[in-house]
């Protein structure tokens, strides 16, 4: 082999190679090292390939959405009632205000509403102004001409069938405000609760017909979150509104109704083919 690249220069001497046979043992060795390379590269690309492709295959999920709503019948209601009093004086006022006010608060046990279920949310004395007119008729400097007391209290009524009672026994004691009226579900955790195991039981079954029609095995639950669609809506307050007269000493018809208790999940599973 050595003979044959091994051959006469160009003055027919021997003993050294020509042009010609560096040439070609220089091909040679370039085709031996680039058919190493290409052969260590597509087995290497070929092995991570592999790899990518089972990382896909075991990191495959898919996430559905579930919902859960329970409907369920309020079991309070809750409910401001206030009195405004006006007099010359502080203790007049007062004295006033505080006679009516308590004079309400001793009808409550006769509806079941217990001390627990009853607070004062506010209270204040207010200096009373007028304006009059001067000689040009612009206003003039105030001048006090009383106070007014203002006496508010929050009220839970847990026998809903003695709401109209309540309601019509503010303006037989004389109070001049009611608001802030809602029918309220007491207990919400335990309806959250039952409202989340729906909408997981939704899920599931969205999870179990894509299975059955994708031809996949659904595994273990990877991840699992409540939507902030599972809170239920608060009732919008009323604002404290003024009543007159003898009409309020009338018990309102008033009808709790149902309240709807809301929880969205998603759920993230493993594909495992």
């Amino acid at each position: 082999m050595i003979k044959k690249l091994l051959g006469k220069n160009s003055n027919g001497g021997h003993g050294c190679w020509s042009y010609d046979s560096h040439l070609q043992i220089f091909c040679v060795l370039l085709l031996v090292s680039l058919f190493f390379v290409f052969g260590t590269l597509s087995a290497y690309l070929f092995e991570k390939t592999r790899s990518i492709t089972r990382m896909e295959r075991a990191n495959q999920t898919v996430t559905m959405t579930g919902e859960g709503i329970i409907n369920a019948k309020p079991t309070i209601a809750v409910m401001q009632a206030g009195l405004e009093t006006a007099a010359k004086t502080v203790q007049e006022a007062v004295n006033e205000n505080t006679k009516k006010m308590n004079g309400f608060l001793a009808q409550l046990p006769s509806f079941g509403i217990e001390e627990k279920d009853r607070k004062t949310i506010s209270y204040s004395i207010q200096p009373k102004y007028e304006y009059p007119e001067n000689e040009r008729g612009f206003p003039s400097s105030p001048v006090l001409v009383g106070y007014t007391v203002f006496n508010t209290v929050q009220l839970k009524v847990r026998n809903l069938e003695k709401v109209g009672d309540v309601l019509g026994s503010i303006g037989t004691a004389g109070l001049n405000q009611v608001g802030s009226f809602s029918f309220n579900i007491d207990d919400l955790a335990i309806l959250k609760t039952q409202a989340m195991e729906a909408a997981l039981a939704n899920a599931q079954e969205k999870v179990t017909r894509f299975a059955n029609m994708t031809g996949s095995r659904i595994g273990s639950i990877v991840s699992f979150y409540e939507s902030t669609e599972g809170f239920p809506p608060m009732p919008s307050p009323m604002p404290m509104m003024s009543i007159k007269g003898r009409e309020a000493a009338l018990a309102p018809s008033v009808e709790a109704g149902e309240q709807e208790v809301k929880a969205v999940v998603n759920v993230t599973y493993k594909i495992l083919r």
